[in-house]
């Protein structure tokens, strides 16, 4: 009786590891298909291509830390450039000046670029 127990007990054991297993295997080929697309990514960076499309929209997705009262003290300031050809992050920040009355201030590094 005590020997059907205990080999009833070790079967247990074996067979709750193979979920253990299954969800290592599982871990491990999520981290080899992150690694793709990482080294996908890394080589479109080194590629030297400047501006990326993207097929989506990206968002954010860790909200900014917000007091309450900072919606009312925002101006409502709708920013829509829809110009053809070659805008300069000049004539962004002077549009956003323009158009909303926020003094934007460009580093001298950003204006290089």
């Amino acid at each position: 009786m005590m020997r059907k127990t205990l080999s009833a007990l070790a079967m247990l054991c074996l067979l709750s590891g193979c979920s253990t297993l299954d969800r290592i295997d599982a871990v491990g080929k999520q981290a080899r298909d992150d690694e793709k697309i990482t080294s996908q990514h890394l080589q479109k960076m080194k590629s030297g291509e400047v501006v990326r499309e993207l097929p989506s929209q990206w968002i954010n997705p860790v909200p900014l830390n917000a007091r309450g009262n900072d919606r009312e003290r925002l101006p409502s300031c709708l920013v829509q450039i829809n110009r053809p050809g070659v805008i300069s992050v000049n004539d962004i920040s002077a549009h956003i000046t323009r158009t909303c009355h926020i003094s934007v201030v460009l580093t001298p590094d950003a204006r290089q670029v």
